[in-house]
């Protein structure tokens, strides 16, 4: 096949963020783009850099100071590699960020026919890192503008991504993330774009004594120009010329009319929004309509006719803008006329019918002409089109962002499962569906509907889901109190959405500070992971690891919690003064939950603050209910050695008296009345922390049948759930997806420990409950 299609590709890097990096260093990124063909590699060529402004007025936060450690060498291209390399920037701080704002073109030439339409790409973004120590520290930057300096980077981590039928157009925002021990996010836009076909002679043409053995073939196969390439002279049809007209050209002209309807978007929304920038040179460069096909034009200069309505209406067109045009235009209405017009031109209209005559040169030489048009025209809005998108980057990219994670929530929510349910009591459960949960869940990993899922995006980033056999599954129960006001709502209306946002609270302007706290013999570094996937999604909110029990989680819950408030008090009056402290989060991990309900009491100072409360598996009825004979076992041994006196106390054993045991008073303190949104997480594969225990149920089998115990039991739940005034609770089951048979899986530690290192769980849970953390 001798047509081409040649395809451009644009890689808009915006910024970089440190989150968590473990080295100072200098740093840039390496992207390829290529096709995969069986084992071998062909890759899109990169041939021009676009550098935007150095900083962005939108972003107060950047700092001239830094300006030149963020631009040490400058962008480039890799010889022999057919990648480019970003500039290179010094990273030394934790949430550090760079301005990149610069676009790298690629281009690749593909066959035309007969699938382009369908073709997928591939895009590796690697990582690369220079120990600042090989260059003699600080002092050692200086050189880095000495041509002849060789500094040595390495790939420490990579990105790849598959990209979806390219030819049809790319506009996705992308976050770039590396691995857990490279926590960063390069935030950036993938575009791409079909921007001509070209007529190639093709390269190996047989003999022809073997062309004319090989009766199969055809015998426009191996053309000598673009007639022989239409159609043979003496077999000339309407009908196949129709069918190019609408497999390329007008294919091509769509590109043209769907770039141009993203352009004016963000053209009127940057206009709208980006106030300071001098958008004159685009808005004087908006697309104008497309010329009518040139074979179109010959017909009627020849015929001296004019063109009637109908083939008007048939001729695709862009209403031209003008400096006139009001900036704070209907963006919708732009929008609804243009798509319009895109309608139009995909109706389509026979070909044949506007060809005088049947010479196949003048044919053949009318559609190249109309080729070269359109591709001209395209040529310049994509060009356009990628400046634009830099002159104000963080405004231009936003709708964008916002899309991407609609999406990305769209596709989590496929492994989630909701139940809405309205109770008098909170405290009581529906635990025979929950029980049910792991037969749904296997059932699940084995469905077809969940193995053909197609991602809802054209940029897959093929690590950030894992398989469907791996998939974690959540089991979202939302309890709703029948006195409240959404309640009738929920009977009557089986489809109506209930969610909890944080618009049912005050609007804050101040710092949203979010608490993590660690569990039994624990550390800082335990939520770690969760606390950077929070950062991604939320960068603006403020972050506190608690440390201030990691030598005394064998001590008293008690003291814990007085050490836990004063480590907070002392946090907030540092990184909060004065009043600005807006919304108080907490989340807890196992004995973590426990210790922060112990700090409550400590904490009324900023009850006003308290926002949102969520535990992780945390035990907080203790161990006196228990279905692991393992797990007691264990228990008793630890309590005998170590001489713990907080697996005592959630033994209950620390007092005669169950009634006067630690955990019976905690379930009296004040505090959790504050929360605005309430999430206990647990599940069925935890022996360390008791199901019912973890979701506070007073629906507990074992309890009921225990007349000794069950009823100090739901005693404690009753105390605890009858402080919450708010009108919902929810309580989280999860299920995971447990390869290894091991002792840590067989006496449920392992899925104890996966709430702290399974990223789709957390990844998951922070796009469902996005609203606890704005």
């Amino acid at each position: 096949m001798s047509l081409k299609a040649i395809i451009d590709f644009g890689i808009h890097f915006e910024s970089f963020k440190n989150i968590d990096l473990f080295h100072q260093g200098l740093y840039h990124l390496r992207f390829s783009i290529y096709q995969q063909r069986e084992e071998h590699r062909i890759f899109a060529h990169p041939y021009s850099i676009l550098e935007g402004p150095k900083t962005d007025v939108n972003d107060k936060k950047k700092k001239a100071s830094t300006k030149d450690h963020h631009s040490l060498m400058p962008s480039h291209f890799l010889e022999g590699m057919s990648a480019y390399c970003s500039k290179t920037f010094l990273i030394r701080f934790c949430e550090e960020e760079v301005v990149v704002n610069e676009t790298c073109l690629f281009r690749m030439e593909i066959e035309a026919f007969p699938r382009f339409a369908d073709l997928n790409m591939f895009c590796e973004v690697e990582l690369m890192y220079a120990d600042l120590l090989n260059l003699g520290g600080m002092a050692g930057l200086s050189s880095l503008g000495n041509n002849e300096l060789k500094v040595d980077f390495k790939s420490v981590s990579v990105f790849r991504s598959k990209l979806h039928r390219v030819s049809a157009g790319i506009r996705e925002f992308v976050p770039i993330c590396f691995d857990e021990g490279h926590f960063c996010v390069a935030n950036s836009m993938f575009h791409s774009s079909v921007i001509d076909f070209r007529f190639r002679i093709h390269e190996s043409e047989p003999s022809a004594e073997k062309r004319d053995s090989i009766d199969a073939l055809p015998s426009n196969l191996y053309p000598k120009n673009f007639t022989e390439f239409l159609f043979n002279a003496s077999k000339f049809r309407k009908e196949d010329l129709n069918q190019f007209y609408n497999n390329f050209l007008k294919p091509l002209r769509k590109t043209f009319t769907g770039l141009a309807i993203e352009y004016n978007d963000t053209l009127n929304r940057l206009l709208s929004e980006a106030r300071g920038r001098d958008f004159r040179q685009y808005v004087e460069s908006r697309p104008s309509k497309l010329p009518p096909p040139s074979f179109f034009e010959a017909r009627k200069n020849e015929t001296n006719t004019t063109m009637d309505e109908e083939e008007k209406k048939e001729l695709p067109s862009i209403k031209p803008k003008t400096m006139g045009d009001k900036a704070n235009s209907s963006l919708s209405q732009d929008r609804d006329n243009i798509a319009n017009e895109l309608d139009e031109d995909l109706k389509g209209y026979f070909l044949g019918d506007f060809i005088d005559g049947k010479d196949p040169e003048k044919i053949a030489m009318s559609l190249l002409q109309e080729i070269n048009q359109i591709a001209g025209h395209l040529y310049t809005l994509w060009h356009s089109y990628l400046g634009l998108m830099m002159v104000a980057p963080k405004t231009a990219l936003q709708g964008h962002y916002q899309t991407y994670i609609k999406r990305i929530q769209e596709r989590w929510g496929e492994c989630m499962f909701h139940e809405r349910l309205v109770v008098d009591d909170l405290a009581h459960t529906d635990d025979e569906k929950s029980e049910e949960n792991p037969f749904v869940a296997r059932k699940v990993r084995k469905q077809i509907y969940y193995h053909s899922l197609e991602p809802q995006y054209k940029v897959e980033d093929l690590n950030l889901f894992p398989t469907t056999e791996n998939q974690t599954i959540l089991f979202e129960q939302l309890y709703v109190r029948s006195s409240s006001s959404e309640a009738k709502k929920i009977i009557e209306d089986k489809d109506y959405q209930y969610t909890f946002s944080s618009s049912d609270a005050p609007r804050t302007t101040g710092i949203h500070l979010v608490v993590f706290v660690h569990g039994f013999q624990g550390t800082s570094w335990d939520l770690r992971l969760l606390k950077n996937n929070l950062a991604l999604i939320f960068p603006e909110l403020l972050f506190l690891c608690s440390s201030a029990n990691e030598d005394h989680t064998h001590g008293d819950i008690g003291d814990m919690g007085i050490r836990l408030a004063q480590e907070v008090t002392n946090y907030i009056t540092e990184w909060c003064p004065g009043n600005t402290l807006g919304r108080l989060t907490f989340i807890g991990h196992s004995l973590g939950g426990l210790i922060i309900r112990s700090a409550l009491p400590f904490l009324e100072q900023y009850s006003s603050k308290m926002f949102s409360f969520i535990t992780l598996s945390s035990p907080h009825l203790g161990y006196m209910i228990t279905n692991s004979k393992m797990i007691d076992a264990g228990m008793w041994i630890l309590k005998k050695w170590r001489k713990s006196l907080c697996l005592q106390q959630l033994s209950m054993e620390d007092s005669p008296d169950l009634r006067q045991t630690y955990l019976y008073k905690l379930s009296q303190y004040k505090g959790l009345c504050w929360f605005k949104n309430i999430a206990l997480c647990s599940s069925h594969q935890d022996s360390y922390a008791p199901f019912a225990s973890a979701r506070m149920s007073a629906s507990c089998r074992k309890a009921e049948e225990d007349p000794a115990r069950g009823p100090v039991y739901i005693t404690m739940v009753k105390s605890i759930i009858s402080q919450l005034t708010s009108d919902h609770l929810y309580r989280v089951n999860v299920d995971f997806k447990i390869a290894e048979k091991n002792i840590d899986a067989m006496i449920g530690r392992t899925a104890h420990i996966l709430f702290l290192e399974n990223q789709p769980f957390q990844r998951m849970f922070i796009h469902r409950y996005a609203h606890f953390f704005r």
